[in-house]
């Protein structure tokens, strides 16, 4: 029984579609194994600047001061916003005396869900983003990605150690106190990078396999 050059066009339609179905549902699986790597960082950072701006506490008061002066209003609004939410009942977890209220059935339901919105947003921000890309794209090798992940980890530590060299009497005690902060919250945003990219790795060979057997 022969096909119609009208019935194999649709059989390649279809073909194309299922396998545009699959790259992108692949890549969201990729993706939701990147958003560990992602809040570990995130963690990370926000301790470096955690610990930049007790060091330099000082001159960040003096900065407020100025910004205070300069716009006595602002924190004024600030804080009526703050009243004016918990008035309106905006935090269902605020409880009557006025203490936030929170417990592992409520964490565990955000926490998926966030973990899931994050993903899609970073898999729409990179489709988003290869539309301005041009020419084609090249897989980043995976002992490269490695690298480049231990690159921020090097420089969080050296941030770490520049805070308690230069931060004056905030952080107080011997250096070998601080090595596992210093060496080892780095060392192990390294560890949950190389596996949330390895993982990734080996679905993106799993997504190129399935998508070249689709379109034949």
């Amino acid at each position: 029984m022969s096909i119609t050059p009208r019935a194999g066009t649709a059989v390649r339609e279809i073909r194309s579609l299922a396998a545009t179905v699959v790259a992108i549902a692949i890549d969201y699986l990729r993706w939701t194994q990147l958003v560990p790597m992602v809040i570990v960082w995130g963690f990370l950072i926000l301790l470096v600047g955690v610990m930049l701006l007790v060091s330099f506490q000082s001159d960040l008061d003096q900065a407020i001061g100025l910004v205070a002066e300069r716009w006595p209003g602002l924190f004024a609004r600030i804080e009526t916003a703050v009243e004016s939410f918990g008035a309106a009942g905006g935090a269902e977890a605020w409880a009557a005396d006025g203490r936030f209220r929170f417990t592992d059935e409520d964490l565990l339901p955000w926490v998926l869900r966030g973990w899931a919105i994050l993903a899609l947003a970073l898999q729409a921000a990179t489709a988003l983003l290869g539309l301005f890309a041009s020419g084609p794209r090249t897989r980043t090798p995976w002992r490269r990605k490695l690298l480049a992940s231990a690159v921020p980890a090097a420089l969080c530590s050296t941030a770490f150690f520049a805070v308690w060299r230069f931060g004056g009497q905030t952080f107080q005690g011997e250096l070998p106190d601080w090595l596992p902060l210093f060496v080892g919250l780095p060392l192990f945003a390294w560890l949950v990078s190389a596996w949330c990219l390895s993982v990734s790795h080996v679905l993106a060979r799993v997504r190129d396999a399935l998508v070249r057997a689709l379109e034949g």
